[in-house]
């Protein structure tokens, strides 16, 4: 089965454990721009206010644009709405069969009941508590502290605050030169590459 060989290359890949351990390896997966198509809703709702905008976020090369541009993401409906990534719900249930799956997102509080809604409806693997609300800059001490084996994150600054074999980088326009710093770097099909 493929699963199988998933979770032999997870644990060669993620684990430093001991040998016999029965342990499931821990995945970490990020929200926004992982899970969760936020640079599509983030152009949806900019061109709902800047119609002739012609501005296509998911293009960017600077991560920090869209809060330059405002805060979309605080109307109503920005985080209940927002489209599943390409891909997301059917590699999630593969891993879970073989991996503790995790979420680790640094969602505004006020987003945080719908955010984790959103999540339980779209991917019913995950636990309620494996739905963790973080800053960004403590999700390196949240992930060692809780034992995750490997963070799935887009965030830069998030994936070079870890080792590269802690963190696979979803790939976008402005993450994508981290490949050239010996991270790992692309979207699930790749990531079931690296790891199946």
């Amino acid at each position: 089965m493929a699963s199988e060989r998933y979770s032999e290359r997870v644990q060669k890949i993620t684990r430093e454990g001991g040998a016999g351990s029965m342990e499931k390896p821990k995945i970490a997966f990020d929200v926004d721009g992982v899970l969760g198509d936020f640079l599509y809703q983030y152009s949806r709702y900019h061109k709902k206010i800047y119609p002739d905008s012609g501005i296509d976020f998911r293009m960017i090369t600077d991560y920090g644009v869209p809060a330059a541009c405002g805060i979309l993401w605080s109307l109503p409906g920005f985080y209940e709405s927002m489209p599943v990534m390409e891909g997301a719900k059917e590699l999630v249930r593969e891993f879970a069969e073989v991996c503790e799956i995790h979420c680790v997102t640094a969602t505004p509080a006020f987003a945080k009941k719908v955010r984790k809604d959103w999540l339980l409806q779209q991917f019913p693997e995950i636990e309620e508590s494996r739905i963790h609300f973080v800053d960004a800059c403590d999700k390196q001490a949240f992930c060692i502290d809780s034992g995750i084996n490997l963070l799935v994150d887009d965030c830069p600054e998030t994936c070079l605050s870890f080792p590269p074999e802690k963190v696979y980088v979803f790939r976008w326009e402005y993450n994508k030169n981290l490949k050239d710093m010996g991270y790992k770097v692309g979207r699930f099909a790749d990531l079931r590459g690296v790891l199946g």
